[in-house]
């Protein structure tokens, strides 16, 4: 549905809401249908590349005992720390390519193979852009985390004496509207990584038949 916005999305100022149709049951559900061998089929690609990081963990703890029978601690300690950072740097290239990847799984035309060489190719032309919005991405989620623990501690303090009913119903309240303000920023986090993906194609691709109905 992303996608979807994202190819009706016809440049110039905002247009009202009546412009777009990017949901119905039907479309939810032939979307559905059409993409999800597709996802399947990436997500077990996906996991493919996250064992060969684990056996790159592996590989790695191996080193540091190495390192620290042949010349002690220092020599652990100086493999693990020259080593940490190529690991931890695979490590982000692999989630980052996945969620990137994923991005372009909805597009006519893409398939498991061809969102994974798209998502190494904007990647590696856009990887600043990616991690500063995996960093404002993660900062809000911080945020929100920390004003709904400030709230659950007000909430708990003003609500001690309150009869259990009310008390449950408005940590319900407060949980619920937590929820929905996590979720939103999800979603424009799927909707900014899609619309990084479109940017980054080339023009003239066709549209899906699915995106241009009305």
């Amino acid at each position: 549905m992303l996608t979807a916005a994202e190819r009706q999305a016809l440049p110039g100022a905002a247009r009202g809401r009546e412009w777009f149709r990017t949901f119905s049951l039907r479309n939810f559900f032939g979307w559905g249908g059409r993409y999800l061998w597709r996802f399947f089929g990436f997500v077990n690609l996906w996991m493919a590349a996250w064992i060969g990081v684990l056996l790159l963990f592996v590989f790695w703890f191996f080193l540091i005992a190495g390192g620290g029978q042949r010349w002690g601690k220092p020599g652990a300690l100086g493999i693990g720390c020259g080593s940490a950072l190529p690991v931890l740097f695979v490590v982000l290239v692999v989630s980052f390519w996945g969620l990137v990847a994923q991005a372009d799984l909805a597009r006519e035309g893409s398939g498991v193979w061809a969102a994974a060489a798209t998502g190494l190719r904007v990647l590696g032309a856009r990887f600043g852009a990616v991690v500063a919005l995996f960093l404002l991405f993660f900062g809000s989620l911080v945020v929100l985390g920390a004003v709904g623990l400030v709230v659950s501690i007000v909430l708990g303090l003003g609500l001690a004496r309150a009869p259990l009913a009310l008390s449950l119903a408005i940590r319900l309240a407060a949980n619920l509207v937590q929820s929905l303000a996590g979720s939103v920023v999800v979603i424009a986090l799927a909707a900014t990584l899609v619309a990084l993906v479109q940017g980054e194609l080339p023009r003239g691709l066709p549209p899906s038949p699915e995106d241009g109905a009305a």
